[in-house]
């Protein structure tokens, strides 16, 4: 849920919002990942971690092992960190 709030943060200093992931995503690659402001492995971090979670919510046979659970906080941790880092650089922070 964090990544969202951070991409949406990404978003809003655009004037734009949306309110569907794919929305989201669509704008964060467009404006951010194709431009070169934020690196490109950031666009599958976040479709990754999109994915997650909406198999964990919705598909009640989904089961996430530790390790998997790990590895899907450290990539949070760095596509939140990453986003904050370019919202200091511009000033929205």
């Amino acid at each position: 849920m964090y990544c969202r709030f951070a991409a949406n943060a990404l978003l809003a200093t655009l004037g734009e919002a949306r309110s569907k992931h794919s929305g989201v995503i669509s704008v964060f690659r467009q404006r951010f990942i194709k431009t070169g402001e934020l690196p490109a492995p950031l666009s599958e971090i976040y479709e990754d971690l999109i994915n997650s979670r909406q198999r964990g919510d919705y598909d009640l046979n989904t089961h996430i092992d530790p390790e998997t659970a790990a590895e899907l906080l450290q990539k949070a941790r760095q596509f939140v960190d990453e986003v904050e880092q370019w919202l200091q650089r511009n000033h929205w922070l």
